[in-house]
């Protein structure tokens, strides 16, 4: 969240405000039609849920806080 300069960051033990930072990031992510597009195109296959999930804003949370995604290079 710091590289996104998100000001109010939950902190270690606050579960229940990370889980509402997720949700915000969910909707926010839901309003790019090019992004849900892609994501529902590469999940076609029967083992998919074919649901609304959060697995999209756990992929983002992992490409943002994961130094292996090197996201600092874009």
């Amino acid at each position: 969240m710091e590289k996104l300069n998100s000001g109010d960051i939950p902190g270690t033990n606050e579960i229940g405000r990370f889980f509402k930072v997720m949700r915000t990031m969910h909707k926010m992510l839901q309003k790019d039609e090019e992004l849900v597009s892609l994501i529902e195109e590469k999940t076609t296959e029967e083992n998919y849920f074919k649901g609304n999930t959060t697995l999209m804003v756990q992929d983002f949370y992992w490409c943002c806080t994961r130094d292996v995604y090197g996201i600092e290079n874009y």
